[in-house]
């Protein structure tokens, strides 16, 4: 890569500009909306596990037109209170 960096030295501009407008791209999860589908895949569920988490309020979700969405920060909170803690005695190395 040093190589062609120092063959080609706009690439160096260019690259960074682009890495520039990659961290201004990155939001926080509250901003990130997910469809039913992008929902499933993260936590590889079925759709009729994510139906039943909807019926039983376990997830917060949002309908528009007939299609629902969720925001990445509530997916996110629902994965973590399901958090089962691992025992630390065990994870010790002797």
């Amino acid at each position: 890569m040093k190589k062609y960096l120092e063959k080609f030295p706009e690439l160096q501009d260019f690259l960074k500009d682009i890495d520039e407008r990659i961290y201004k791209a990155i939001r926080p999860p509250e901003e990130v909306i997910l469809d039913e589908f992008d929902f499933c895949s993260i936590l590889k569920i079925s759709k009729r596990l994510a139906a039943k988490l909807r019926a039983e309020r376990l997830i917060t979700y949002y309908k528009s037109g007939g299609k629902l969405y969720y925001k990445l920060s509530d997916v996110l909170s629902y994965a973590t209170s399901n958090k089962i803690p691992a025992i630390v005695e065990t994870l010790k190395i002797r």
